[in-house]
């Protein structure tokens, strides 16, 4: 051990100690303070799941509800209140507009009014769909719990507009669209997952998502004089060009080109793709950039 310590560091030591000391008797007078107190027997419900059918219910949702966490994971719910209670004896609501910091869907902070799926076998149904049509494709990006509703709407001053959908940190609010998910589930549950992966890649770290503008960035918004083929189209990394009798010809937005091609690779295998633009290598490599990027973030494709 070296005892030749100079008088300074020696001091700083102790110093050091006594300040640990203290610490260590705060800490243990919060605790004896905090054993003190005399227990609270107000029933709490913390043991309950209020996402999870009462254990007494034996009603077919109630069994469809089980089944669908058996097969999923995720938790299914079709009315916003759960089984659990607060303090004063009331039913706790499904929040979907909390969040413990800032918000994952940008329409998060409006009120928002639903309409029930009563009948047992339209839950059924769009059960039935999310999963198949939905789920699949979120891979690990599947929420906690899905609130399904036949209709959703939201208040925007004033007046009540449709949403498909809210993405809420303790579950995903589904609506069937007031009947129009059944139409055609393949189409409308598509739409939607496009919308979920872009919403999950405005997270994605920008370096990354510049490569894949980069093949682009330098003619998005920009004028074209005369017209270009599709070839010369697809070299540039985009899929067409704005026509306007007005305004003459142009190309589109970044953000637009971000939904056109989020829809090709979630919609397009690989070889599909490569039949249709082939022809281009950029259009290629920006389609395996994109897919990488996707399939990263826990998708399914």
């Amino acid at each position: 051990m070296n005892n030749n310590i100079h008088p300074i560091h020696k001091a700083a030591r102790m110093a050091y100690n006594l300040l640990l000391a203290l610490f260590a008797i705060c800490i243990s007078g919060v605790c004896v303070a905090c054993g003190g107190e005399e227990d609270d027997t107000t029933p709490s419900y913390a043991d309950v799941n209020g996402f999870a059918p009462a254990d007494d219910d034996n009603s077919p949702t109630a069994q469809l509800r089980r089944d669908f966490y058996n097969q999923t994971g995720s938790y299914l719910l079709f009315k916003d209140t759960l089984i659990t209670h607060t303090s004063d004896g009331r039913s706790e609501l499904l929040d979907i507009t909390y969040f413990i910091m800032g918000s994952i869907d940008w329409q998060s902070d409006y009120k928002y009014t639903y309409e029930y799926i009563e009948d047992i076998e339209q839950q059924r149904k769009a059960a039935e769909y999310v999963q198949k049509y939905l789920i699949k494709r979120l891979g690990k990006n599947t929420p906690y719990s899905f609130f399904l509703v036949n209709d959703l709407h939201y208040d925007y001053y004033g007046r009540l507009r449709q949403r498909d959908k809210v993405l809420g940190l303790r579950s995903y609010v589904i609506s069937m669209g007031g009947g129009e998910a059944y139409d055609d589930p393949e189409t409308y549950f598509g739409d939607m997952i496009v919308d979920i992966v872009k919403n999950s890649i405005s997270r994605v770290p920008e370096e990354l998502m510049n490569q894949f503008y980069a093949f682009s960035k330098d003619y998005y918004g920009n004028d074209i004089d005369g017209e270009l083929t599709d070839q010369e189209v697809w070299d540039l990394g985009m899929f067409y060009y704005i026509e306007d009798d007005w305004w003459g010809n142009y190309f589109y937005y970044q953000s637009t080109d971000l939904s056109l091609w989020l829809e090709a690779v979630l919609t397009m295998s690989p070889s599909e793709f490569e039949a249709e633009y082939g022809s281009s290598s950029v259009m290629m490599e920006k389609y395996a950039l994109l897919r990488e990027i996707i399939l990263d973030q826990g998708f399914e494709l």
